[in-house]
């Protein structure tokens, strides 16, 4: 794993600090109050105060690992791979909906599509569709 901008991640850091300062109201003045329940916070408060620590300080973490931008190195292989580029011309017209050949003639279009394009790991396909316009459903992929 590398990573693009390790510097970045102070900012997290940094922003993790200012938020731990506030939750545990470090530089606020203290308050006179009424004490309820004899001045013991009941004992579910405890436990959700420590869940929202827990959350916050892992969505702190969370944001300081993706401002640095973490990549897996691409390995290239020195075999060389035969890449054919595959156009598709496909009639979507509303001719294809005729059930000559059952469910109809789209339908199966779409199976032999499928099954071509699964059997063509390796290769770039295009997807062009006409009727009475023509559109380019899929680029050469790569």
């Amino acid at each position: 794993m590398e990573y693009k901008n390790v510097y970045l991640a102070a900012i997290g850091v940094i922003g993790a600090l200012f938020w731990l300062l506030d939750f545990f109201k470090v530089f606020q003045k203290t308050k006179l109050y009424a004490p309820q329940n004899n001045g013991k916070p009941a004992v579910w408060r405890k436990g959700l105060r420590f869940v929202i620590l827990l959350m916050g300080l892992t969505g702190w973490g969370f944001l300081s690992y993706s401002l640095m931008q973490p990549r897996k190195p691409e390995t290239f292989s020195s075999a060389k791979i035969k890449v054919n580029d595959i156009v598709l011309c496909l009639d979507v017209s509303r001719s294809m909906l005729a059930d000559d050949i059952p469910p109809n003639r789209l339908e199966a279009m779409k199976d032999k599509v499928r099954e071509f394009a699964r059997m063509r790991t390796t290769d770039r396909i295009s997807v062009v569709l006409f009727s009475e316009k023509v559109m380019t459903l899929l680029p050469l992929t790569t």
